[in-house]
């Protein structure tokens, strides 16, 4: 694994973070490293609708991180380790974040999810879901790194979002120049 795919996927991996019981893991955010225009594999990259769109840089930027995940998942032996992404908006907002989190937590808070409903506690394996965070965050990271290592095409998916992020974020900043909020 080159210098730079290490630096990508260490964004990757360490931007997942353990958030309280009721929080889920919110969707992993590629801090891309500064040589990432570097890459010799991916000399362009592809934003479909206009460039210059924050929308279709970040329309872009999940569908590259989709491709990862659905690659990193077809290669991945354990289906509990599977990563699974979907948008929900938090409790008192109704802004959607896109959260991507193992398939074995998703079960787990799911389960205990029924069970408050239907009156019953504890927690269907139990142990504690930031516990459960916890664990899974340090095998998931260690199944990542094993699988980009291995696999050119997921290493080729991780690249392709870092330069997506590199993107989206320079739009990002052209387009806010001080100010809060922009539309497109």
């Amino acid at each position: 694994m080159t210098i730079l795919a290490k630096s990508a996927l260490s964004g990757l991996l360490g931007a997942l973070v353990i958030l309280p019981a009721q929080a889920v893991v919110p969707r992993a955010e590629i801090v891309t490293p500064s040589d990432i225009a570097q890459v010799k594999d991916l000399d362009e990259i592809i934003v479909s609708g206009n460039s210059k769109s924050l929308q279709a840089a970040r329309q872009a930027l999940v569908e590259a991180e989709d491709r990862f995940y659905a690659r990193y998942n077809a290669t991945n032996p354990d289906r509990a380790y599977d990563m699974l992404c979907h948008e929900e908006a938090p409790t008192g907002t109704l802004i959607r974040k896109r959260y991507c989190q193992p398939r074995l937590v998703e079960d787990v808070l799911q389960a205990d999810a029924q069970r408050m409903v239907t009156g019953t506690s504890g927690s269907i394996v139990g142990i504690e879901p930031e516990l459960l965070r916890a664990k899974a965050l340090v095998e998931i990271k260690r199944r990542l790194k094993d699988r980009v290592a291995k696999d050119p095409e997921l290493l080729k998916a991780l690249l392709e979002r870092a330069k997506l992020q590199v993107h989206y974020e320079a739009l990002r900043k052209e387009k806010l120049r001080g100010r809060a909020i922009v539309g497109d």
